[in-house]
C-alpha cells in the first residue's frame, strides 16, 4: 500500500472563514523562485605542529640487573680462541666481552684498539704493530701484552672450527714467515707472501665478526682450557662506567683531571680554547682514564695521539 502524504495549508483572512486551498498539481511547476544557499567554504586548517625535540635528562641512567639471553642458533657458547666459531664471534664484540687489535669505526675505516697504531711495508708483508700499554685482562690477569696477542692468534689457527683459519693461519703462522714480539708492546709480522691489508683487516678488526680476540695466555695455563673457556679473561671495561676524564700528563705519569667526559665515549664536549691548542700542540702530553666500580683509579687509560690526516 502507497501511502501519500497531502501537506494542507491553511489560509487565514481577517473576519473570514478558513477555506481548504486547492491541492497544487503534479503536473504543474511551482512558480515561487528557488533560492540555492552558497555553502560557506571551509578554512584551510592550520598545518599539524611538529613535536618538540625531546631533551635528555641531565642524570644518566645506571644499568641495574641482569639480562639472560638465549639463542637457539649460536648452540653452546664458546669464547676460547681455540673453540670459538662463527656466530658467536660475532656476538663476542657486541657486548663487549674482548677486543681485537684494530676496530671498524662510525665511518667504516679501520682505526687502532687495542693497537695504538701499526704499520704495513710497500710489498704488504711485513706489518708492525704497537700495542697500547697498561692495557688490563679481566679476572685480574695481569697486563695485555705482545705474547698474549700472538698466543691468542695461533689459537685461533689451531681451531678445526674456523672457517678462516687458513686465512689467518697464512699470515700468523706462514712456515716461510715469522713473528717476533721484540718488547712487549710490539708485534712484528712477516707473512712471506703479500696478503692484501683488506683480507687481513677482516680478521684483525672488531666488530667485523672475525675479529681475534686478545685473552689471557697466563688464564690457559693456570686452569686449562675448558674452564677458561666458560669464564674468560679478555680486555674492555668490565664494569658500568662511572666517569672518564682527559688527563695532563705524559707516559707513565699521573696528573690532574682537565676535561671531563660526563660519562659519554661518543659524541662532543666543551673545553677552554687555550687547552685545545695545548693538546694539539703536544696530545702525548695528555691521556684518557675510564674509571669503573671495579677499578676506581682507572680501568682503561690511553695517551692521546692525532691521526695524520
Amino acid at each position: 500500500m502507497v501511502h501519500v502524504l497531502l501537506s494542507l495549508a491553511l489560509v487565514i483572512a481577517r473576519g473570514g472563514a478558513a477555506e481548504p486551498a486547492a491541492a497544487p498539481s503534479a503536473e504543474k511547476e511551482s512558480s515561487a523562485p528557488v533560492i540555492q544557499k552558497e555553502t560557506a567554504k571551509e578554512a584551510p586548517s592550520a598545518p599539524t605542529a611538529l613535536p618538540e625535540s625531546m631533551t635528555a635528562p641531565a642524570e644518566v641512567m645506571k644499568p641495574e640487573g641482569t639480562l639472560n639471553a638465549g639463542i637457539r642458533e649460536l648452540g653452546s657458547t664458546n669464547l676460547h680462541p681455540s673453540l670459538i666459531r662463527p656466530p658467536t664471534t660475532t656476538t663476542f664484540h657486541t657486548p663487549p666481552i674482548g677486543e681485537g687489535l684494530l676496530v671498524v669505526g662510525n665511518d667504516s675505516k679501520v682505526v687502532p684498539q687495542l693497537a695504538r697504531k701499526w704499520s704495513i711495508s710497500q710489498d704488504l708483508s711485513t706489518w708492525t704493530f704497537r700495542l697500547e700499554e697498561g692495557v688490563q685482562f679481566h679476572k685480574g690477569y695481569g697486563e695485555m701484552t705482545a705474547e698474549d696477542v700472538v698466543w691468542s692468534s695461533l689459537q685461533w689457527g689451531e681451531n678445526e672450527f674456523q672457517s678462516r683459519r687458513n686465512l689467518v693461519n697464512s699470515f700468523w703462522d706462514d712456515p716461510e714467515g715469522s713473528v717476533e714480539t721484540p718488547d712487549p708492546y710490539t708485534i712484528v709480522v712477516d707473512t712471506a707472501a703479500p696478503i692484501a691489508d683488506v683480507l687481513a683487516c677482516g680478521f684483525l678488526a672488531s666488530p667485523s665478526g672475525g675479529a681475534i680476540p686478545a685473552v689471557s695466555k697466563r688464564q690457559t695455563e693456570e686452569i686449562g682450557v675448558e674452564a677458561a673457556n666458560r669464564d674468560i679473561a679478555a680486555t674492555g671495561p668490565s664494569d658500568p662506567l662511572l666517569a672518564d676524564h682527559i688527563h695532563v700528563g705524559a707516559a707513565g705519569t699521573n696528573g690532574g683531571v682537565v676535561v671531563n667526559l660526563a660519562g659519554g665515549l661518543s659524541g662532543c664536549v666543551s673545553a677552554d680554547a687555550d687547552l685545545i691548542k695545548a693538546i694539539r700542540q703536544n696530545p702525548a702530553g695528555y691521556y684518557v682514564n675510564l674509571h669503573t666500580a671495579l677499578n676506581p683509579v682507572g680501568e682503561v687509560r690511553g695517551q692521546l695521539e692525532i691521526p695524520h690526516e
